[in-house]
């Protein structure tokens, strides 16, 4: 480096201190505006990897190419149809639909943080026909009578607290096709490889004249990882078993099933993917 360039780089660093001790908090950025400073907003609290052709640092995992999401468009057409999105977290998903084709996406997200870091999103990848809304969706699927075409539920089922009411209430609002993709309660897995306290307990519940088993799931949140949490909004959900997520599904009127990505050895959970469509 040469006397000019280190003169140069002196003079950046100094403004730079002198910038940031000037200003009136800490909410304030007076570097050159850029994508990577919205993402900073959350920096160390983002799961999703962007594309890799935007060259952003975020998180890590790769939501923007889902082949979960992939598989479902595969096997789904949903070009020129209306989408409810459940849970969107930071908006790979929606990307992944809107690029897919579909009409109109209205995804619902309750994690105020992901909820603005999907807007960021919306603003990184210019998504057109996507509306982000802040709130509950069960409370709004209790109270819209809007059906959609398609709902996609990724990850979701599992953080619920009552699982059953929202495969009821996706069946009301849904016309076509209901995508899951949730882990399920498994004994001999929990036995196995679950903390202790993970699990506390079983709730029965009817519907339909079905006996529906319910395991409780605790989240064992504490300040090193409640950090970027992205699970429900209570301190516990309810898991279902596999083979009872298949029968409410059937009985709500969805019972044409395509099962994918089976893993009984995920590591957070046994887990499954499901196309379920409307039958008559």
């Amino acid at each position: 480096m040469n006397i000019k360039e280190k003169f140069i780089k002196l003079v950046g660093f100094m403004q730079s201190k002198r910038s940031k001790s000037s200003l009136v908090n800490e909410f304030y950025d007076m570097s050159m505006p850029s994508h990577q400073n919205a993402i900073n907003i959350f920096k160390g609290e983002w799961s999703s990897r962007f594309p890799d052709e935007l060259n952003l640092e975020a998180g890590t995992i790769p939501l923007f190419n889902d082949e979960r999401i992939a598989w479902f468009i595969k096997e789904c057409d949903i070009s020129n149809r209306d989408l409810l999105e459940l849970g969107p977290l930071e908006g790979g998903h929606s990307y992944m639909l809107e690029r897919a084709g579909a009409k109109s996406i209205v995804a619902i997200e309750a994690n105020t943080k992901a909820y603005l870091k999907c807007l960021i999103t919306k603003e990184i990848v210019r998504l057109q026909r996507t509306k982000f809304y802040c709130g509950d969706f069960i409370q709004y699927l209790r109270h819209s009578d809007y059906r959609f075409d398609v709902a996609i539920a990724c990850g979701v089922l599992y953080h619920m607290i009552d699982p059953v009411e929202l495969l009821y209430l996706l069946s009301k609002s849904t016309k076509s096709f209901i995508f899951l993709w949730t882990h399920y309660y498994d004994e001999e897995w929990v036995k196995k490889f679950s903390n202790s306290e993970r699990f506390s307990g079983k709730v029965n519940k009817k519907f339909m004249e079905m006996e529906i088993n319910y395991y409780q799931q605790n989240y064992l949140l504490n300040k090193s990882n409640s950090i970027g949490f992205c699970g429900g909004g209570f301190q516990h959900s309810y898991w279902m078993e596999r083979q009872q997520i298949l029968q409410v599904l059937n009985r709500v009127g969805f019972s044409n099933h395509l099962i994918g990505f089976d893993e009984y050895n995920h590591p957070n959970g046994p887990s499954f993917a499901v196309i379920a469509q409307r039958t008559e």
